[in-house]
């Protein structure tokens, strides 16, 4: 199975994932960012400003962004 790793940007990095996920590919790899990113946006919902910059970029294991998950686009998975 191929390695996903999971940044969060904003602009800039700010968590690099080093360590990444297997998984069967690229859908599943979206659907974990998705997740990845309620988290985020759950955990900062006081900070509305900072949020709407922010996305999780799924990533190769060369460092190319396969996709993007815009923070302010996983409000149905918030809690």
């Amino acid at each position: 199975m191929p390695r996903f790793y999971f940044n969060v940007r904003d602009g800039i990095p700010i968590i690099n994932d080093r360590t990444g996920i297997e998984l069967p590919g690229l859908p599943a790899a979206v659907e974990e960012a998705h997740r990845e990113a309620a988290l985020v946006s759950s955990a900062m919902r006081n900070q509305p400003d900072l949020v709407k910059e922010m996305s999780v970029q799924v990533c190769d294991k060369e460092g190319k962004i396969l996709a993007r998950i815009d923070l302010p686009d996983t409000r149905e998975f918030r809690t």
